[in-house]
């Protein structure tokens, strides 16, 4: 029995299992989720109407947000503060057509794919909880621009 945090646990046996009145093990248990096409995305992918939320407005949440936006994925920005700099952010992402929800009512769309986080974020945050009860796959910041790194890089990586 293996896994990871973005799936649930999974039986790493292609064949029926018999055991204890068992007929067959799911070869997969937990929530369902299109893992293959997400787990393929890069700079060279298809993002177009992707649905894709950013939590966190901070120097590299609105990074994302606009990387994504550009690529052309359906990105929704979801931050609990509603300060001053993250509504001069928020405005900014809304007219080039980002969806932003600030404040206390920020939480996940349903619709919603994928969820690029800040590497402050705790893993413990509702948000995270909410996707990971709702089969979003959660990639944190660095993994995006990993991801989305031109193939040709040499630049180096820890």
């Amino acid at each position: 029995m293996a896994g990871d945090s973005n799936r649930g646990p999974y039986v790493d046996c292609p064949r029926f299992v018999y055991w204890s009145g068992i007929d067959f093990v799911l070869r997969r248990v937990g929530p369902s989720v299109n893992s293959t096409a997400i787990a393929d995305l890069g700079r060279e992918s298809n993002w177009v109407g992707f649905p894709v939320a950013v939590a966190g407005l901070g120097i590299a949440g609105f990074a994302c947000a606009d990387a994504l936006h550009q690529l052309g994925a359906s990105v929704h920005v979801v931050d609990s503060s509603d300060g001053e700099e993250q509504s001069t952010k928020a405005e900014i992402l809304r007219t080039l057509g980002v969806h932003v929800t600030l404040g206390k009512e920020a939480k996940l769309d349903e619709s919603v794919a994928l969820l690029v986080v800040s590497p402050g974020l705790r893993p413990t945050s509702p948000l995270i909880e909410q996707a990971m009860k709702s089969g979003v796959v959660v990639w944190g910041e660095l993994e995006l621009a990993w991801r989305l790194r031109p193939a040709t890089s040499k630049a180096p990586w820890l």
